[in-house]
């Protein structure tokens, strides 16, 4: 095997070990035996856990960035897509709420690249609403943390997506049931 192949297996697993357990509660030694792969060479590939963690991170930002690609032009839909993303990948979304438990208010993994690629989404609304399509009176930047929220919530809180709806995030219902909540909401606010 070579060593990128090598580093991409152990950083597959050290994804799936980091989304399950966290930076603390995650095991370098899982993360070996997951990959294959011997302990030692994972520190001289990364450093220490920390570093492991957070190449991870960066690798799980690339998904984001597919994700990303693949939502609706159309503003209305993007809420539910947002959903149904994660729906279908909650990896990226645990990696996420790892990384914020870990970091706190510090700066996360690549933050300036991060956040100037998150800008663009914010760019993209401001866009819109010069073209009329997306309500002018709407701060961009706080709409476009709602699609994330409204998004995300579900499966970050699933006790309380539980108390609210009666329902699991994973459950098919559930799901189906937010998706037709987020179209017609998204319908409604961007008539």
């Amino acid at each position: 095997m070579s060593r990128d192949d090598l580093q991409a297996k152990v950083l597959q697993s050290a994804i799936e070990e980091f989304a399950e357990y966290g930076l603390s509660g995650a095991r370098v030694d899982r993360i070996a035996r997951r990959a294959g792969a011997n302990k030692q060479l994972i520190y001289y590939y990364f450093g220490d856990k920390e570093g492991l963690f957070d190449a991870a991170v960066r690798k799980m930002t690339d998904r984001f960035r597919e994700v990303r690609a693949q939502i609706p032009v159309a503003v209305a839909e993007r809420p539910a897509a947002y959903f149904k993303s994660f729906a279908e990948d909650q990896t990226f979304l645990r990696m996420l709420q790892w990384e914020a438990l870990a970091i706190g208010e510090n700066d996360a993994v690549e933050e300036e690249s991060r956040a100037a690629y998150a800008r663009t989404g914010v760019t993209a609304l401001k866009a819109e609403q010069k073209a009329g399509t997306v309500p002018a009176d709407l701060d961009a930047a706080q709409l476009f943390l709602s699609f994330q929220a409204l998004a995300a919530h579900p499966f970050a809180f699933t006790q309380m997506t539980r108390f609210i709806t009666g329902r699991n995030a994973s459950d098919p219902v559930f799901q189906r049931d937010r998706i037709k909540f987020l179209k017609a909401l998204g319908a409604r606010i961007f008539a």
